[in-house]
């Protein structure tokens, strides 16, 4: 076994969590969307939601 420390696929990180989402679901489908962060990697999908909320848990 060889361990590289490399990802298999992107970092799940700012851009690319709202480019998984939208590859997963198709948005427009929905009425609203929530979005819920807790990292400065959370500001993209946080600017996708109708409603978001930033370390409110």
């Amino acid at each position: 076994m060889i361990v590289s420390g490399e990802c298999a696929t992107k970092n799940c990180f700012g851009p690319e969590k709202v480019s998984r989402i939208k590859t997963a679901y198709t948005l427009s489908e929905f009425e609203h969307i929530y979005a819920y962060g807790d990292s400065s990697g959370d500001t993209e999908l946080l600017e996708l939601a109708d409603t978001s909320g930033y370390r409110i848990f």
